[in-house]
């Protein structure tokens, strides 16, 4: 969580908090519906607007701020408070979200980091308007892995020597890690590129790694797609068609979602 501003630093007064960037045009600002219970407000410079509320800024103080993130409830309580604003302005209109806890001393700083990033933000809602997100993970069956991890190694195998046991075992153990690692990455790609092709953009993210032996299930492919809205149907369809391909995969997705890893306002929020 970030500030801005000398006033920030000695948490006096109030200070802006920022849920993300819309156009500025009339016609969605004034029709805009927000939450009467947040007093949220709107801050324009030229053709973009930023959704702010009032805070007191001794709550965002890096004293406060460590105090409140260690209380669990309080965090996830905010965290869904952010996020549900984010999806309520979504459903109505291209965003740029913040990312949770971004906060500024003054409205004039707010407005001039508008101005700065005025040209990238516009850009940006151009590319997102009419797109939600769609984050999807793919599943394997360990079972199935294994083997293609035995095929990728091949038939060869591996005889100790007396004295060379423990070194041999060590080879043994990083082939056998570097292949799964290869097999792991090859479907990745393969799902990845499979889906991608129904959508706007893609993102993948790293994978989850197995906490042990025991879990019956690999996550292969953990990815984030901008997707048309009336296009979500091909990209479910796309993954059905993968999976289909080959026995012990399975789809995890959700959406739709507003569009956090393809338009964070990184570059408005407070330094």
């Amino acid at each position: 969580m970030k500030t801005k501003g000398k006033q920030a630093a000695r948490g006096r007064g109030r200070g802006w908090y920022l849920y993300g960037v819309i156009r500025t045009p009339a016609t969605h600002t004034t029709a805009l519906a927000l939450p009467d219970s947040e007093h949220l407000e709107l801050s324009t410079a030229n053709e973009v607007t930023a959704i702010v509320r009032s805070v007191p800024l001794r709550e965002f103080t890096p004293e406060a701020i460590e105090a409140r993130f260690r209380d669990a409830a309080w965090l996830e309580r905010a965290v869904r408070a952010h996020n549900a604003i984010i999806e309520s302005v979504h459903r109505q209109c291209a965003m740029v979200p913040a990312k949770f806890g971004a906060v500024y001393a003054r409205a004039e700083d707010v407005a001039f980091a508008l101005r700065t990033e005025h040209d990238r933000l516009l850009a940006t809602l151009e590319r997102v308007e009419g797109c939600d997100e769609w984050e999807v993970r793919l599943w394997g069956d360990r079972n199935n892995v294994e083997r293609a991890v035995r095929r990728h190694l091949g038939s060869s195998g591996h005889e100790s020597r007396p004295g060379h046991a423990y070194f041999q075992q060590r080879r043994v153990d990083r082939d056998r890690q570097q292949a799964m690692e290869s097999v792991l990455d090859d479907l990745a790609t393969a799902a990845y590129v499979a889906i991608a092709q129904r959508t706007d953009e893609g993102r993948m993210m790293p994978r989850r790694l197995a906490a042990s032996s025991d879990e019956p299930e690999l996550e292969i492919l953990n990815a984030a797609f901008l997707v048309r809205r009336g296009a979500e149907e091909g990209l479910i369809q796309a993954m059905h068609a993968f999976a289909a391909e080959q026995a012990g995969l399975r789809w995890e997705y959700s959406g739709p979602l507003p569009p956090y890893n393809f338009a964070f306002a990184n570059a408005v929020e407070a330094a």
